[in-house]
């Protein structure tokens, strides 16, 4: 469980929907899932500082490439933290 706060979302070719920001609690692991309004996204692959890492913890500024995502739903959480589990 944790929370991860959104600053940014980019569509990268290849990679697809990754959203930026900080991680504000607990621990973030591949394969944890977000809830973003009944849609469940899963964590595909973390990055920090351009490198592939396994897990980000809290106060971790990362890129996370997020399973079943939509960028249009994904911007209107800009700013805001969600949850992980």
């Amino acid at each position: 469980m944790g929370a991860f706060l959104i600053q940014d979302i980019y569509n990268i070719a290849g990679i697809g929907i990754i959203a930026v920001g900080q991680v504000k609690s607990g621990t973030l692991k591949i394969g944890m899932k977000i809830n973003l309004d009944g849609r469940i996204m899963e964590v595909k692959s973390i990055e920090m500082l351009h490198m592939p890492i396994k897990e980000a913890k809290e106060g971790d500024n990362v890129g996370i490439a997020l399973s079943n995502s939509d960028s249009k739903i994904l911007r209107n959480f800009i700013g805001k933290q969600l949850n992980f589990s």
